[in-house]
């Protein structure tokens, strides 16, 4: 059986999905699974012997040993090429893939609200991620990573105050109390962790949003919203048309998060002509890439898009990547 599975292999969490070329998704719903990442190193290195092996477990869960296994990698636009090289090889050599499809995560996010073109903003755990698209194609040059700010400094606030925090809580935290900008006319008394226990919330709102700044505001006059609005100014003038946007990554869903971003877009000077800015719906920003990803795999092209392994055994990584 010919399976397709999809990986965005994030810092601090994977998300996967696998699909099946006899059983096309006519409604484009997947299934995706998400699991803590295993294979960074001090949180920011990705060691390819340690993705090799815990993706060699996951894929024994869902495949069969006699599935003809396409792997669709979605990485991450910064990652080296010597790093994507190694990938490819991990694929072929240790997963057995027969194909292998090198995508990236910020595309894939456009292609899950059906678009090719836009501004991909990935709020993760490392940081900010600012990346334009045209027509599919990732414009490297112009990607915007601003770091220190993100899931992990939120974190690191949360800890502060709560030092033997452990993941649950700190998930629902940010899920329920932390916020970016005015404080709730409400703030929840009581979180519901993912078990579905429920326990008083452990911090005051002034804490909650001390964290919720965390994600997009930083040290020395470090701030998403400004850096966001310059490069939309300057993407507008090699991009004239460049006037959608979607919101990814897990930490895009704490309160508050959205509408900043947005009022930062809405302020940018753009030209007389450009037309109002516009934000693609995604169903979830956590998984939003490995949809989109999804989604490619069930093109009828895809398969010209992929590295077989008949290719890969005549040119090497370094000619297939």
């Amino acid at each position: 059986m010919d399976v397709t599975v999809v990986i965005d292999y994030g810092s601090h969490t994977v998300k996967h999905t696998s699909v099946s070329r006899h059983e096309k998704n006519a409604a484009l719903e997947f299934n995706v699974c998400e699991t803590p990442s295993r294979a960074y190193v001090d949180g920011d290195v990705l060691d390819v012997s340690r993705f090799g092996r815990h993706m060699a477990e996951l894929l024994s869960d869902t495949c069969h040993a006699d599935t003809s296994l396409t792997i669709s990698l979605l990485l991450d636009v910064s990652l080296p090429r010597r790093k994507r090289e190694l990938l490819l090889k991990c694929c072929f050599e240790m997963l057995d893939a027969k194909r292998v499809y090198l995508g990236c995560t910020a595309s894939a996010a456009l292609y899950s609200a059906g678009e090719t073109a836009g501004i991909s903003l990935d709020v993760g755990s490392r940081g900010v991620r600012l990346v334009p698209v045209v027509d599919g194609i990732v414009q490297t040059s112009f990607c915007e990573d601003i770091s220190r700010i993100g899931a992990r400094a939120c974190d690191a606030v949360l800890r502060q105050y709560i030092p033997k925090a452990d993941e649950p809580l700190l998930l629902a935290l940010k899920s329920d109390a932390c916020f970016v900008g005015d404080t709730p006319s409400a703030p929840p008394t009581h979180l519901t962790l993912p078990d579905g226990h429920v326990v008083p919330t452990p911090v005051s709102a002034a804490v909650c949003g001390e964290a919720g700044r965390a994600l997009l505001f930083g040290d020395h006059c470090v701030s998403a919203p400004d850096i966001l609005q310059f490069a939309h100014q300057k993407w507008l003038l090699e991009f004239p048309s460049l006037n959608q946007w979607v919101l990814a990554g897990g930490a895009s869903r704490v309160s508050g998060v959205q509408e900043t971003l947005c009022s930062a877009m809405q302020h940018a000077l753009v030209p007389a002509a450009f037309t109002e800015m516009r934000q693609l719906p995604v169903f979830d920003p956590l998984r939003a890439a490995t949809c989109g990803g999804g989604i490619v795999s069930q093109l009828n092209s895809f398969k010209h898009l992929c590295v077989s392994s008949e290719d890969y055994a005549e040119e090497g990584p370094h000619r297939c990547v």
